[in-house]
This record gives structure tokens, sequence and C-alpha cells, in this order.
């Protein structure tokens, strides 16, 4: 019997430390008949316990490679078995082209036109193999989109790896899998330790734990369904053992992070004789391979969960947004776990009541953000994936992901990204504002309101990081949106009204508040033109209502009364909307900024005051309105904001003003 992914007590982070302390009996959690391994002569342990030697499970394919819905039958184990043996009977190694993918998945798996195009995509995407065999920028994308919209593909362009695309579709039922081997595992950590019996709270089953246990538990199924064909089922040819590489990492050099591949290791002179490697027929041998794989797996030692130390000098870029959220910043939890990309991750976790700013000189890391709240997020740089896991109530400025940005369980967020793949799970009463090449994916049962429009910003770096993710906005589907159903095999009706796309009316141009380095001044993406016509048709409302109030005669008396009506006006419409929360943490965030001489300079010279006092009389309304270096529209109807490139806010509906304004000249 094997023991499971081991378990500690509660961690600073509310979360079960995963380092080596205890381990929970396969009796603990589930039957002991899936647990039995083979028995193989292996004279000392001491030659694969080798320090310099550490074997983990990635935790990549799993987190963004597999769509969390329910499995299906369609993919089972029973006919990809009957799928590996196909494709051995047709020689199609050791690539699988599109044509014979679309074949095999229409005509076998009977997946319908829209499934087996997203399995390849997304395989494509986190391998990038395709990519990078092509050196003209954003090319692959370009040409994806073509081949996606049924042009022949007559250089049998597209090909993937025949054995790490079939451990891709195996992994494909693991979310289910997972879901209910983590209440398995969260009893038997209960029953072992009697402490959670008089504690509310459950204990926390992290993912590299399931991931662990998962390819534990299923390496020797996944090596016999891959062998489907072959003759001998004693011996393991090295392609297979290559093909594991999309799941596990290796390194022969900790301390100085050297990777190296899976096949490299078992031929190495000191792991060939373990697991019984041929020179001659470049095998293993299975038994052997197996159970030395199995002695020597550990936890990912750079998840999302695992190895990580808090990071002070992010502490002073956010600021409260309230009076009662003046200490909050010392309770941020956003910590990195210090390794090299694409390992690291940065997580930023439960900011309430904040404005953050980071940007990571570090790139193409994993970012999570991860139960923030009522809070307003800035976070632009470059990243290999992003994950943004139960926010409500926040607005999330992202920067350019290469890969996959994955949301979960978020509600009433509005989210400004660019990314290669967007993945929306069980989000409630959202906008997305997306610039991305691939179509947007919607899956799980509990999405509702969700509203998607083109990508209407812009920073500094912006043009920078999409050259350093190989991103061109010449190719944007933002609004050819795809449905899974519940059944994982099919796509819904566009029409369904759980998601629709944002009205031309509500456009909101965002403005990007800060300064970093580089020369992006205007939104790379041309927005359709009936978004554009609907932002122009307010500005000239605009111009039109400054012109009329500033060509009325006023005798001074009056021209200050009018001002200060319109001033008080305005404030009391920001604090009522809430906008004004984001202004006082712009400026707490300014002067937090200057105070602990943080990089990154924030773009105002204006002092304001608390949103719930008096309006700052220094500031006049022909301040107000002069200030119009760039023109947008704020996010609810009939309202107008001004940026000043120096600081966002908002102005009430214009026909309004206009009404106090011949108000007072009366």
């Amino acid at each position: 019997m094997h023991p499971v992914s081991p378990t500690i007590g509660k961690t600073s982070m509310g979360m079960l430390n995963l380092k080596n302390s205890a381990e929970i009996s396969v009796n603990e959690w589930r039957h002991s008949s899936q647990a039995s391994k083979p028995s193989v002569s292996w004279g000392s342990w001491d030659e694969v316990e080798d320090p310099q030697l550490s074997l983990w499970v990635l935790d990549e394919p799993f987190e963004f490679g597999v769509l969390p819905m329910q499995p299906s039958s369609k993919i089972g184990i029973s006919l990809l078995r009957k799928v590996s043996a196909y494709i051995k009977t047709k020689n199609m190694y050791p690539a699988l082209n599109l044509s014979a993918w679309m074949h095999i998945s229409q005509l076998k798996l009977q997946m319908g036109p829209h499934i087996p195009w997203i399995y390849l995509r997304m395989y494509d995407i986190l391998r990038q193999q395709m990519a990078s065999r092509d050196s003209r920028p954003g090319y692959w994308d370009f040409r994806c989109e073509q081949l996606r919209k049924g042009r022949k593909d007559k250089k049998d362009e597209f090909r993937v790896p025949t054995f790490e695309f079939l451990i891709f579709l195996y992994i494909q039922n693991s979310y289910k899998i997972m879901k209910r081997m983590s209440v398995q595992m969260t009893n038997a950590v209960k029953r072992q330790d009697d402490r959670w019996a008089i504690r509310s709270s459950e204990p926390k089953i992290q993912s590299e734990q399931l991931h662990y246990q998962y390819v534990y538990d299923n390496i020797e199924e996944l090596i016999d369904y891959l062998q489907e064909g072959y003759k001998s089922t004693d011996e393991v040819p090295l392609p297979i053992i290559e093909a594991l590489n999309l799941l596990l990492c290796c390194t022969t050099n900790p301390r100085e992070c050297v990777m190296d591949s899976l096949e490299n290791v078992v031929a190495s002179p000191r792991v060939a004789r373990i697991v019984g490697y041929n020179q001659e027929t470049q095998t293993v041998n299975r038994a052997m391979f197996i159970e030395w794989l199995r002695k020597l797996l550990k936890l990912n030692p750079w998840g999302s969960a695992t190895s990580f130390v808090h990071s002070p000098k992010i502490y002073p870029c956010t600021g409260p947004t309230r009076k009662e959220s003046k200490d909050v910043p010392s309770q941020n939890r956003i910590i990195f776990n210090g390794q090299k990309p694409p390992y690291a991750w940065t997580i930023i976790s439960n900011v309430c009541y904040q404005v953050l700013f980071h940007s990571l000189e570090e790139e193409f890391t994993n970012l999570k953000i991860h139960r923030c709240n009522n809070s307003y997020l800035y976070v632009p740089g470059v990243y290999n994936c992003v994950f943004i896991d139960k926010c409500i109530n926040s607005t999330i400025f992202l920067g350019v992901s290469a890969k996959v940005t994955k949301f979960f369980g978020c509600s009433n967020i509005k989210v400004y990204c660019v990314s290669r793949l967007v993945i929306i799970t069980d989000c409630i009463k959202s906008e997305f504002y997306l610039l991305t090449p691939c179509q947007p994916i919607l899956t799980g049962s509990k999405n509702d309101n969700i509203q998607l429009g083109p990508f209407n910003t812009f920073y500094p770096s912006l043009q920078q990081h999409l050259d350093r993710a190989d991103l061109k906005p010449n190719v944007s589907n933002w609004n050819d949106y795809v449905q899974i159903a519940f059944d994982g095999m099919s796509a819904m009706e566009s029409s369904s009204p759980i998601l629709r796309l944002v009205e031309p009316s509500r456009l909101e141009i965002f403005n990007f508040p800060f300064q970093m380095p580089g020369d992006t001044n205007e939104n790379p993406l041309l927005i359709p033109d009936e978004y554009q016509e609907s932002v122009d048709l307010r500005t000239i409302e605009l111009e039109e209502w400054k012109n009329r109030y500033f060509s009325v005669n006023h005798s001074a008396e009056l021209r200050t009364e009018s001002d200060q009506n319109i001033l008080n006006s305005f404030w009391a419409w920001l604090s009522a909307k809430g906008y004004g929360r984001e202004i006082d943490g712009l400026v707490n965030l300014k002067n937090m900024l200057n105070k602990n001489d943080v990089d990154g300079n924030f773009q105002t010279e204006f002092e304001f005051s608390e949103l719930s006092g008096d309006p700052p009389v220094t500031l006049s309304l022909t301040d107000l309105i002069s200030m119009e270096d760039s023109l947008s529209m704020c996010s609810d109807c009939n309202t107008m904001l001004v940026d000043s490139s120096n600081l966002s806010f908002s102005v009430p509906d214009p026909s309004s003003l206009l009404e106090l304004s011949d108000a007072n000249e009366n």
C-alpha cells in the first residue's frame, strides 16, 4: 500500500502546508486493491533516493489544460484504448496531424465540430511547440484561425506529438476524479487528527496533493493505455517515457534549478540499471520503471501552494479605499515562491477594500488572484498563465498572458486582459473586456449574466508585452465565444441567455492611472465601428455641453455659485455610485508609494479629501472641465468619464449639468 500526498496542519495562509511530515494510509480513504504494486528486486534504495534527482508532477496541465466539467464516456479509458490501438494500426506516429484527429474525433468518438478543435488548440497553447517553429510574429495564431474556419491544411502544418496528445486526452477526466479524491482525503485527515472535530472549518487539500495522487494511482493504467497495440507489454519504449514530460518534471541539480527530460534521466548511467534500460531496443522494464517513478515522485515544489515567501515590498503598493480599512495592507497575502520561470507563482490573496498596483520584473511567471473582494487590482506584466479564483465585487486589470487565463467562481467582477486563451467557469454578473486570438470558452453549470466586450484600454508597456508573448492584435475573437454543455462533448447555442455582448452605449474606455516604461499611447486593438461611433458621439455631446456652459454670460458671483453647485452634485454622485472609493484608494496608494519610495510613480499632483466629507474647494469647475487629454465612457449609462492623464474620475450626465447651469442663470 502506498502513501497519499503528505499533509500537516495549517500554515499562516490558512492552507495545509505540503511538507513530508505525515502520511495517510490508503486504507484511510480508498480500497487497497487499486494500490497494489509489482514486486521488483532493487538491492539498495539509496541508489533511488538520489539527493540530486527530484521528480514531481507539473501543475500546468491540470490547472490550465483540463476543462472543469463532467467526465464523458466519449473520452473514457475504454474508448481511448481503442483510439490508441487505431492510431497504432494506422501508423500515426510520431505526430498526429489535424485531418487525422478530426477524423478520429468526429467519426470514432462522435465529439461534434467544436470540441475536437478546442482540445487540439488547448494542447498546442500549453506546449507552444508549433508557434516556436515559426519566426514570424503572431503567424501561428493567424494560421490557426484560418484552419478553425475550415481552410485546408495543405502543408500539414498542424501536427502534435501523438503520445503526448493521447496523455492530454486521458487527463480530461481527472477533474471529477480529483473532486471525489479531495473529499476522501479530507475525511481521512479529519479521522487522523482529532483536532478537526472541534473546528468549524474543513481541512484544505491542495491541488499539488491531488495532482500527485492522481499520477501515483494512474501511472500504471496510463502506460498500459499508451502501449495499446504493442506486442510486448513488459517493455516500455522510450517515446512513451518522453511523452510523460507533459505531466512530469525532473531536475538533476535542484539548487541551480537545472531541469532535465525524463528520457534523458532514465538513460543516464545511475538510473539505467534501476529501471532496466536497454540501449539497443530503447526500452525500459515496465514494472521496474513504475516502481522507480513511484518511489521518486514528490509533491510539486513550485506549485501554487508550496515554498512561498512573503513579499513585504508589495505591501506599500496597496491603498485603502475606506477609513476602516487603513490597517488592511498588513493583512494582504501577497507572496512569491522565488523560483525561476516558468515554474514561479505569484499569489495575490485576500486583498479587501484596496487599490493594488503590482508589476513583476520577472517575465512568464504564473499569477493567481485568490478571494479578493471590493478592490481594484492593477497587475500589468507578461505572464505564463493566470488564474482568477473566487473574487467578488472587484475590478481586475491584467497584463498579457502568453498561454491561458482562467476565471473560476467569480461574482460581479470587471476584467481587462490580453490572453491567448480565456476560460470562464461558474462566474456570475461579470464583465470581461478581452483581446484574445482564440474563442473564449464558457464551462460549468453556474455561469450567469456574463458580458463580453472588446479590449478597450492600454498601458505604456503593452506593445512590448505583446511582442514578448508573440501576440498580435490583428486576430481577436472576443465576441466569438463557445459554451461547453454539461456533458463536455457538445457546444451550446450562442443565443444562450447567460451571456451577451456589452452594448455599444455602455462601452467603457478604461484608463490606466500609473506610469510605466514604454511608448504605447493608444489601444492597439481597433474596436468595432458601432462601439467607436458610440464613444465619438458622447465625446461630441460633452464638447457641446462645455461650449454651451461657458458661452453663458455669468457674473463672477453667479459663476462661482454655479460652479460650486455642480461640484457638490458631482462629488455626491461619485460617493453614491461608489467611484469615490477608488479615488480614495488611488490617493492613499500615491501617498504610500511616495512615503515608502517604491518604484512605480503615480500620475497625479492633485490632492483629494475623503469623499465622505466636503468636496475640496481647491478644484474649480473650470479645472474639472479643462482636463480633456482623453475622453472615455463610464460603466453607467449616460455618464461621462474624463481622464486628464493624471486621474480618472466621472462627471454626471451632461444634460443634467446643463439644466443645473440654466437654473443658476435664471
